[in-house]
């Protein structure tokens, strides 16, 4: 049992699997069978189904609040006391660990972190979340008419003014800080429902923001609840502990009374990931970058010095539950389905990939989310290996970033990219803590069973071009279907077989293709500087097309199995052209060969392909004792035109070369005829 003294928690067990989802009127038999992506239930049964319980007399100062169950790992480090500042610290390891951390963070912040901790203070939230939108920001805006004016607090309330009479200045606040802010307090006159028009041109996300933000969603029962003071208030209380001071910018705003302003969770975090869920909810190309900007904000909160990494982290964990449980809810899909509009409006429901991946910037984007999703929290003795758990509901907060992909796969994305357990707080009954929701809007962690997803590139957005980024591990296989085109950029690791039965898959990475056998039925496109590698068999069909772009001599395809050769073979040759003959394709065998090779070179590119039992080379004299069959299409040959008298001079031509064709490849080398 966890003890305060006014409540007595008592655990209940977990219900069974079959009976909680019966209970919660949950219709998902595929979850009952797999109990890898299975709900369970907390104390409080399950958010999505109570969230609107948060703040309601009789629950919200007790652990049967929702928002509360969702924090109360809180309760095995800290018990809640009478008063703001007679609790127990229960885990001592923890809680230095976690005003450590905070000093770090305050102390460590280099003045242009410090400016915007200031305005991502006093800012309205709503509004510094706009940034994660990129490029499509500005118009945003100017689509919604959004408003930020940032002045002295006593100096609007003395103005006579309303909101009305200030526009937009954060031209003239962003880039310092005012001079007399340590004296005087700011605030931002269009705060929250002020902060945009609910009906200029992108108005659906303007109101989805307010459901959000309206649905539930406070935090003052939870502060009211836990009495976890703020960092700069334990330094304060306890000189053992590292030093944490506010902001000298912000020094003003710190509450003359403290019994009712608790640290844990911090409201402006909860605020921003709100925002900001549902601005990607509504402009999901930009969701990693919204993500990553809420993130920011809450670590912002550490760099002001008003609270501590732990209630950051219960910001975002009340923030996620709150945001699915909006968009779960039925009574809210005419909003949602206003948001995606206006954002498919914002974005012209763009249907681009960049055109190659970064991955080492990915790499760098992930570990900071992961960071500030964690704060390194963690005993040496923590259990790591808890099962994940995926809230009911969760999938909500995806399912417009995949929209070729059921309930069931998007709960395959959140399991897959979860993070493991042991972290402080994270490990709730339901698994709110846990979803990294940064890393599961870049497609799976792992193929923990076979995937199979059907793009229609006619339906635009991310139907027609989606990029997996994240590392895929696992023993399922990934079959691509419809006429949308999937990048896989990630070092992937997974055994199973990736198949391409139409559209396409392109591969920016040397590993994308994992370590299984490859089928290509329809097309595959090589988009990486090195050596893509197909650690497996590589089998392709009459009806299949191999696309590579040769960008160096490291730049060829490694098949570590036998190859069946079909279709079309299509050579780019750009910016990169080779001084000497080079590999193109290695193999453990041939055993058929491509039925059109195409390439793509500048005019008097003069190399020839030659097939060999161990793969493709190409050549720029023609091997000794070996016979020349052009079968090449040269796009860039000055004599390139109508082909049809070529054709069938090739026809022919093979006809008399028909014992050729059928010899050993261990005892020739064949080279294509240039058509």
């Amino acid at each position: 049992m966890r003890k305060t003294k006014k409540l007595v928690k008592t655990k209940r067990a977990v219900c069974a699997l079959t009976a909680g989802i019966l209970a919660a009127g949950m219709i998902m038999p595929a979850f009952a069978q797999d109990e890898a992506i299975a709900p369970k239930s907390a104390d409080y049964g399950y958010y999505v189904d109570n969230y609107k319980k948060n703040g309601e007399s009789g629950v919200k100062d007790t652990i049967d609040n929702p928002a509360n169950g969702v924090l109360s790992e809180m309760l095995d480090y800290f018990t809640p006391g009478t008063s703001w500042d007679n609790g127990t610290i229960l885990n001592k390891t923890i809680h230095e660990m976690n005003i450590a951390e905070s000093s770090k963070i305050r102390n460590g912040a280099d003045d242009s972190q410090q400016v915007l901790a200031f305005y991502d203070d006093v800012r309205d939230k709503n509004y510094s979340m706009i940034s994660g939108l990129g490029k499509y920001a500005d118009e945003f805006k100017h689509g919604v008419n959004a408003q930020s004016y940032i002045i002295k607090s006593d100096e609007y309330k003395n103005s006579g003014k309303t909101e009305a009479d200030y526009t937009d200045n954060t031209a003239e606040w962003s880039a310092v800080v005012p001079q007399d802010a340590e004296q005087n307090k700011y605030m931002d006159v269009h705060n929250d429902s002020a902060w945009a028009s609910a009906t200029g041109d992108y108005a659906g996300i303007v109101n989805l923001v307010s459901v959000l933000r309206g649905g539930a969603a406070s935090t003052s029962p939870a502060k009211k609840f836990f009495k976890y003071m703020r960092p700069f208030r334990w330094s304060r209380k306890d000189a053992s502990l590292a030093k944490v001071t506010i902001l000298p910018s912000l020094t003003t705003m710190e509450k003359a009374d403290p019994s009712n302003d608790g640290g844990y969770p911090s409201g402006h975090t909860n605020a921003a990931y709100l925002a900001a869920i549902t601005m990607a909810y509504s402009v999901p190309e930009q969701y990693s970058e919204l993500m990553l900007r809420a993130s920011e904000l809450g670590y912002d909160r550490i760099v002001a010095g008003m609270h501590s990494c732990l209630d950051v982290i219960g910001g975002r964990m009340t923030s996620t539950a709150i945001a699915a449980s909006n968009l779960y809810d039925g009574n809210n899909a005419d909003a949602k389905k206003a948001a995606v509009q206006s954002g498919q409006k914002l974005t012209g429901n763009d249907s681009t990939v960049e055109e190659k991946s970064d991955y080492d910037a990915y790499q760098k984007d992930k570990d900071t989310y992961f960071y500030r999703m964690t704060y390194n929290l963690k005993e040496d003795s923590a259990d790591t290996t808890k099962a994940v758990s995926v809230p009911k509901g969760a999938e909500a907060l995806l399912e417009s970033r995949y929209p070729y992909m059921d309930d069931t796969q998007i709960r395959y994305v959140l399991y897959s990219t979860a993070i493991s357990s042991g972290y402080s707080v994270l490990d709730d009954a339901e698994g709110w803590g846990r979803l990294n929701l940064f890393e599961a809007s870049n497609g799976y962690g792992s193929f923990d069973t076979d995937i199979t997803v059907n793009m229609d590139a006619s339906k635009g957005g991310f139907n027609a071009a989606d990029n997996w980024k994240n590392d895929i591990s696992g023993t399922g296989s990934l079959t691509k279907e419809g006429s949308g085109m999937l990048v896989l950029s990630g070092n992937n690791t997974y055994t199973g077989t990736t198949t391409v039965d139409d559209g396409s898959i392109r591969a920016d990475y040397a590993s994308a293709f994992g370590n299984g056998n490859v089928v290509n039925n329809s097309v595959i496109k090589e988009n990486t500087d090195d050596t893509l590698k197909i650690n497996g068999d590589y089998k392709q069909n009459k009806n299949g097309v191999l696309e590579l772009t040769v960008s160096n001599e490291n730049d060829f395809v490694d098949i570590s199995g036998n190859a069946e050769f079909g279709g079309k073979l299509i050579l780019n040759f750009n910016d990169y052209i080779p001084s000497s003959d080079a590999e193109i394709i290695k193999c453990a065998s041939v055993a058929s060969q491509f039925d059109e090779i195409e390439v793509n070179a500048p005019e008097g590119f003069e190399g020839k392909i030659v097939y060999n039992n161990g793969g493709i080379d190409l050549v720029f004299s023609q091997p000794s004792g070996n016979e020349t069959i052009d079968n090449v299409t040269d796009n860039n040959s000055p004599e390139t035109g109508d082909t049809s008298s070529a054709v069938m001079a090739f026809v022919a031509f093979a006809l008399s070369l028909a014992g050729l064709l059928t010899a050993s490849f261990a005892d020739k080398k064949m080279i294509d005829k240039i058509r």
